[in-house]
């Protein structure tokens, strides 16, 4: 079986980076997330340590998590491998990227 690496899958493991962050800082549950100022803190923090990691601007990192227009395969390339995959490595070409 061949992993996936669209810009969907991108989405989905950022998003589900940034509110694992915001869950382990959360003083409220999910449904509450408006009131949770720790949660809205810890998810900003997650996503500025991403955007660093990456070595992109945090613009293009909105980008990759909103799903409209995708972001560069170079971007993506360094957004996976902020999040731990080596794309290199595993010789893996990224498709659906501009």
């Amino acid at each position: 079986m061949k992993p996936e690496f669209s810009p969907d899958a991108l989405r989905l493991f950022l998003t589900a980076q940034v509110r694992h962050a915001g869950n382990l800082a959360a003083h409220f549950p999910p449904e509450r997330r408006a009131e949770d100022i720790a949660r809205r803190n810890a998810e900003r923090a997650e996503k500025a340590v991403i955007a660093k990691r990456a070595n992109i601007s945090k613009a293009v990192l909105q980008q990759a998590m909103t799903g409209g227009q995708p972001v560069m395969a170079a971007h993506a390339e360094r957004l996976w491998f902020a999040l731990g995959f080596d794309l290199v490595s595993m010789e893996i070409m990224l498709e659906g990227y501009r």
